[in-house]
């Protein structure tokens, strides 16, 4: 109204006419309903095409969140990156580079995150010793300061991964790793020398590298440390004999004589648990002479070496001489013999296996293998089951304790993956589930194999130009048998989700083990090294508490 009286000498406002000066233009303030709904329009097909690239929406507005980036990278931008090194491999290697080069981005710095973030990380790995301060200077593009030591713990031990050296300040000791036998080496430190000689575990022919012993020095029969109801115990190396090598395929010759003698079973079982309780004590004793420091009496240390390597010696010989008691009249080759030694002298049970006494179909031998598994993890033992039936073996699994301990373990795993006859390959991989896809793709068709990746192993299978895995610990009955390699989205994320394989890096030791089924068939040892997973089936470990491991 003050505007309108300012404007014009009339009092009456249907009079009021506004004039504007030249070149001046008459705007409404507010936007019409039209505008208002093509602006929305906009917004909305914004939306629509992010969505439809699997770009978030906050990107093109400016006000994307940390966890809107990540969600970008690693649903958006690493497939298709995948997708380019895939391409790159297949089309720019050489077939001579094939399997031993590939093309892979470095996305460091689309996860470096901020400088809070990246410190904390590191702070994560220089305490729990995997990367070294040298590692995280060179990360931040910091100059080099020479101390290249990893962090062990205690506050105050150190080890340098390039020399094998370890320094423990406060006690004053020093040790090499990779000198095991004779004197330790000093460890120089602002000009003075400091001589330590740490218990290196249990004999003097301790191979800390690999964490083998040896019975002599420079061969001979290997053994592992292992604990066992907080015990520690004497196992020979289940790697002496390692794929190829060894003698012939045993004989099973279970059906034709069968007599076994019970109490010489009975005897060589109670020599076995006493030697390596004997052995335990004088293991303890050693250790507790050895906590002395400088006052240790080292001519008794190596006295109680030598008795306790005595009767770790005597369970061994016991464990091979109960093979043979416990055969009835089959002849195992020497890998058979030592893998079921070794089984013996951890305290496993051997439950013989017979032959069902008719062939089941596939359906039938899953149902009576599969279920929830309550164990620590029988992924491997029940594959072997499966195998077992196929060969026309009557054997179950979920066993749990020492057994599923042991055939868990990747060494034992090849073990047995290498008896004679067996048709079994081992591949080093670069990137876990990447390359273990690859490896499936080239599955010969309906055939069956025994795949270990990652953290799991499974029976695979490629039928009908698709890749299927056998799910054997699903709590569900329904969820046990074929799965398609397609589940989780694509073979590389079902290796991820269900085999733990890594997609951008290995889990552990980047190993893949792959074996025809069928080549078990026939096979004398693997038929006795069945019986040390072999379970009763009201012994069994499965159920509605269990699940997939």
């Amino acid at each position: 109204a003050a505007w309108a009286k300012m404007q014009t000498n009339s009092q009456k406002i249907e009079d009021n006419v506004c004039v504007l000066n030249a070149g001046m233009d008459f705007k409404e303030v507010s936007n019409s309903a039209v505008e208002m709904q093509l602006n929305q329009n906009k917004a909305t097909n914004t939306n629509d095409i992010c969505g439809l690239f699997g770009i978030p929406s906050g990107m093109m507005s400016g006000n994307i969140s940390e966890k809107g980036k990540e969600n970008f990278i690693s649903d958006t931008l690493m497939p298709l990156l995948n997708i380019f090194e895939s391409a790159f491999d297949s089309d720019l290697l050489l077939e001579r580079e094939k399997g031993k080069r590939y093309f892979a981005f470095d996305t460091r710095e689309l996860t470096r995150g901020n400088i809070l973030q990246r410190y904390n990380a590191y702070a994560v790995g220089k305490k729990n010793g995997f990367i070294t301060l040298e590692d995280i200077r060179r990360l931040e593009d910091l100059e080099p300061i020479d101390f290249p030591f990893i962090q062990l713990g205690l506050g105050d031990v150190l080890y340098n991964p390039y020399t094998g050296d370890i320094y423990t300040p406060n006690t004053d000791m020093a040790v090499n790793l990779n000198q095991p036998t004779g004197k330790l080496p000093t460890f120089k430190n602002n000009g003075s020398e400091k001589p330590g000689e740490p218990e290196l575990r249990f004999n003097p022919y301790h191979d800390p590298v690999n964490g083998k012993f040896t019975t002599s020095n420079g061969g001979g029969t290997g053994a592992y440390l292992y604990s066992k109801g907080g015990k520690q115990s004497y196992v020979y190396d289940i790697s002496k004999y390692a794929v190829g090598g060894g003698t012939s395929a045993g004989v099973d010759k279970s059906g034709e004589s069968g007599i076994i003698d019970t109490e010489k079973v009975k005897g060589l079982k109670q020599k076995i648990v006493d030697s390596n309780e004997q052995a335990d004590k004088l293991y303890n004793e050693i250790n507790k002479e050895f906590s002395k420091g400088k006052d240790r009496d080292k001519d008794k240390i190596e006295e109680l070496r030598q008795k306790r390597d005595e009767l770790y010696k005597e369970a061994k010989n016991a464990a091979n001489e109960l093979v043979d008691a416990e055969s009835g009249g089959t002849v195992y080759s020497e890998k058979g013999k030592h893998i079921m030694s070794v089984c013996y002298q951890c305290g496993i049970e051997n439950n013989p296996v017979k032959s069902l006494s008719e062939p089941l179909s596939e359906t039938e031998m899953i149902k009576r293998i599969a279920g929830g598994d309550m164990t620590k993890g029988s992924c491997a033992s029940a594959a072997y089951a499966y195998i077992g039936n196929k060969c026309g073996y009557d054997v179950l699994d979920f066993r749990g304790g020492t057994s599923c301990w042991m055939f868990s373990k990747g060494g034992f795993e090849e073990m047995v993956n290498g008896l004679d006859g067996v048709k079994y390959t081992k591949q080093k991989v670069k990137t876990e589930a990447k390359d273990t896809a690859k490896i499936l793709k080239g599955l010969e068709p309906e055939k069956e194999y025994f795949l270990g990746a990652g953290k799991h192993a499974a029976i695979v299978r490629k039928t009908n130009g698709k890749l299927q895995y056998l799910e054997l610990q699903d709590k569900n009955p329904d969820g046990n048998g074929w799965r398609s390699f397609s589940e989780y989205g694509s073979t590389q994320k079902t290796l991820k989700e269900r085999f733990g394989c890594c997609i951008t890096r290995n889990s552990g030791n980047g190993i893949v083990n792959l074996v025809e089924v069928d080549s078990f068939k026939g096979n004398a040892d693997f038929k006795g090294i069945l019986g040390f997973i072999n379970t009763n089936t009201d012994k069994q470990q499965k159920g509605d508490k269990g699940g997939k491991k």
